[in-house]
């Protein structure tokens, strides 16, 4: 696989990219066969802390709300069981709207009058909701200057929308490739050609040959753009903060983030609220 892939690539630096890449990754990596519930886990444990970094605890009691990118399903779930009236997941991946379906019929069946999982554009409406969430997903959206259109037409007129997510593109590991290799920003040493090439071997059931067609997509969102994206559509943030979670290395991020030229480099997540009106 190595030498048909180096074999493959334009020109002498291309070659050399390409061998230096795969000598730096590693030389296998599977799944573990319970991939979803095991993430499923994972999410439903971290949801707390989640909504903690948005400031004080956010108050869920009586809400509606409308999870864009709700993935397995996890925070609808938590939200519902910490108050939520009614939350409507939506997402593009029928796999996981499936996993969390299957979930609610199963393990919640208890919240099945309060939760509900679309495809995303099927049977919006007019419908709006008081809280909009977008958790771990804004770096995926193929096009999320509309995205985020759509989520603040959800808002009712005193709505609040919830965005955090994580790794913005530009920060150490802001591309999805820790399972081949853990140096820092090699998505940006490297050409693109050359990672998917070597990602195929890891994930040979996508074919991807950029970011953006791996599944989920990468929309390669940085810190400029999604402050731009607010921006532009009018809306202001009530609370923004950065670098949220603990850790040394996290304090060590914050200090270099105020470095001007370094701030894109250093800022690893973002976490907003926008309220509506």
């Amino acid at each position: 696989m190595r030498s048909e892939s180096v074999e493959a690539m334009k020109g002498p630096r291309e070659r050399r990219a390409a061998t230096v890449f795969h000598l730096i990754c590693a030389k296998s990596y599977e799944r573990p066969q319970d991939h979803d519930e095991e993430y499923f886990r994972e999410r439903l444990a971290e949801a707390a802390a989640f909504f903690s970094r948005f400031g004080e605890r956010f108050d869920l009691n009586g809400k509606t709300v409308l999870d864009v990118g709700c993935g397995y399903g996890s925070s609808c779930f938590y939200m519902a069981l910490n108050g939520a009236k009614r939350v409507v997941g939506v997402d593009t991946d029928e796999h996981r709207l499936a996993f969390a379906k299957a979930k609610l019929g199963s393990e919640y069946a208890s919240l099945g009058d309060a939760v509900e999982f679309r495809t995303a554009g099927a049977g919006d409406g007019d419908e709006r909701f008081d809280v909009v969430l977008s958790q771990n997903s804004f770096q995926h959206y193929g096009d999320p200057e509309a995205v985020f259109e759509r989520m603040t037409a959800s808002l009712k007129p005193d709505g609040v929308m919830l965005i955090g997510f994580g790794p913005l593109w530009k920060s150490p590991y802001g591309g999805p490739i820790e399972f081949m290799t853990r140096l820092p920003w090699a998505h940006l040493m490297f050409p693109e050609r050359v990672i998917m090439r070597e990602r195929r071997r890891f994930r040979p059931d996508e074919e991807a040959e950029t970011f953006s067609e791996i599944r989920g997509g990468m929309n390669k969102m940085t810190l400029r753009r999604f402050l731009g994206i607010v921006r532009d559509a009018g809306l202001r943030f009530e609370r923004l903060r950065t670098n949220a979670g603990g850790g040394p290395r996290m304090r060590a991020f914050g200090a270099l983030r105020w470095i001007p030229f370094l701030r894109e480099y250093f800022t690893v997540n973002v976490y907003g609220i926008v309220r509506a009106g």
